[in-house]
């Protein structure tokens, strides 16, 4: 899956300005945006700004998750319980 589909249906894609935790988390929530695009790096620096918790991922309908590699421990888990189990919703 791409972001092609979703600007083909009229959708509009919104890059934060740098690629950090909060940043990424604010833009995300601000925007409104509804299907989430990430890899598991930027996943992780999203779980671990304080703001995570109290932040409205009420918007988010669904989210697609890929990438590169990675060592350690992936924050999907957590970013999945967030959005899909109500969790980390206001």
């Amino acid at each position: 899956m791409t972001v092609l589909p979703t600007l083909f249906a009229g959708g509009m894609m919104v890059v934060p300005v740098v690629v950090e935790g909060p940043t990424v988390l604010d833009t995300s929530d601000g925007a409104r945006i509804r299907i989430l695009f990430a890899n598991p790096d930027l996943l992780e620096l999203m779980v671990h700004v304080p703001e995570w918790r109290d932040a409205d991922h009420s918007s988010v309908r669904t989210g697609v998750v890929g990438g590169g590699s990675r060592t350690g421990r992936c924050s999907a888990p957590t970013w999945i319980e967030g959005w899909c189990c109500g969790t980390n919703t206001a």
